[in-house]
């Protein structure tokens, strides 16, 4: 986050009005906005959209952060509590984002498959990265 040393927690972000939601999303930081999009999808307003069958302290990722945003993120999921980022997307930054977030002191976990119970999106193979 810009110009601040705690991340705000995901509950009050998702609280906030659109005023308030202006007011304070041009202060945080790119990665900071990523990691609580994520957790959106997984616990918050999107996530009867997605119904992902996750624990409370992990969030599912379909994205990948750019070099810029990387330490923001973990960060912010650290200072939310999430101790798992399930990672569904197949892409070419794959590696080049694990080994970033494991430069970051994060640590493989090993594969995962991630239940969805939508009607339209089927269980996601993943891989599950420790946050420590």
């Amino acid at each position: 986050m810009k110009n601040q040393t705690q991340n705000p927690k995901f509950e009050e972000l998702a609280a906030l009005t659109k005023e308030g939601w202006r007011e304070i999303s041009s202060k945080l930081s790119p990665g900071c906005l990523k990691a609580f999009h994520v957790w959106e999808k997984t616990h918050g307003k999107e996530a009867d959209f997605y119904k992902y069958e996750v624990a409370a302290d992990e969030v599912v990722s379909n994205e990948f952060t750019w070099e810029y945003e990387n330490a923001d993120f973990i960060a912010t999921l650290r200072d939310n509590g999430i101790k798992y980022l399930l990672i569904v997307a197949a892409s070419s930054a794959l590696l080049e984002n694990l080994h970033a977030y494991c430069d970051l002191g994060c640590e493989l976990a090993g594969l995962c498959v991630v239940k969805c119970h939508s009607d339209w999106k089927k269980d996601e193979q993943g891989i599950r990265l420790a946050i420590n």
